[in-house]
C-alpha cells in the first residue's frame, strides 16, 4: 500500500476556528483508491512553516506522495503575498 500525507493549508483550520472539510475528504478518496494516509495535518498559510514542512516531508521517506488542500477565499493575510514569476 502506498502511503500518503495530507496537508490542510489554512489559517483558520489550523487555528482551530473552523472546520477542516477539505483534508478529510481528500484522505477519504485516498483511502478507496488503496492508498494508506499515514500524515493528516493543518498548518497556517505562512510560506516558511509551509516550505519546512513540504520538505521535511519529501525528505522523511515516510510518505510516497504529498496531498494539499486548502484556501478558502481571499484573506488579508494574502495581501502580503508577492507574486511568482511563471
Amino acid at each position: 500500500m502506498t502511503n500518503a500525507a495530507v496537508l490542510t493549508i489554512s489559517d483558520s483550520v489550523s487555528a482551530g476556528t473552523r472546520a477542516d472539510r477539505s483534508g478529510p475528504a481528500v484522505r477519504e478518496r485516498l483511502e478507496q483508491l488503496g492508498w494508506s494516509v499515514s500524515v493528516m495535518e493543518a498548518i497556517s498559510d505562512e510560506t516558511s512553516e509551509i516550505a519546512a514542512r513540504l520538505s521535511t516531508l519529501a525528505d522523511g521517506g515516510q510518505v510516497s506522495a504529498i496531498f494539499t488542500t486548502g484556501g478558502t477565499g481571499v484573506a488579508r493575510a494574502m495581501s502580503r503575498r508577492k507574486p511568482r514569476a511563471p
